[in-house]
């Protein structure tokens, strides 16, 4: 899941919650809620951003295994903050991803 991908960034790179939430400009109560589980959402900006300063593509952060119902739920809320216009691309985007990650899934087994 993306708690665990990120956790897991921050190990792997012997940083803390706190030096990621400054370098982000994300507040640390955001960050350390999400990551802590008190907070079920974060948002796609600070996702890219959390992404952009481990510089790693943003679907790394996104589980490999199958989306969870509560994933499935919270990806759709956030389309319908795209406009009508936006949203095709946006979709092109997250098949092109998904269809990224499950190439590298299926070669990692």
């Amino acid at each position: 899941m993306i708690r665990k991908s990120i956790l897991n960034e921050i190990t792997k790179r012997n940083t803390t919650q706190s030096i990621v939430a400054n370098a982000t400009k994300i507040s640390l109560r955001t960050l350390n809620g999400f990551l802590s589980g008190n907070k079920q959402t974060i948002s796609l900006e600070s996702l890219f951003k959390i992404a952009d300063y481990f510089q790693i593509p943003v679907e790394v952060l996104f589980s490999t295994k199958k989306a969870t119902e509560y994933e499935i739920r919270y990806l759709s809320r956030m389309m319908k903050k795209f406009s009508e216009d936006e949203r095709p691309i946006v979709m092109e985007a997250v098949k092109s991803t998904v269809a990224s990650m499950y190439k590298i899934s299926k070669n990692n087994r």
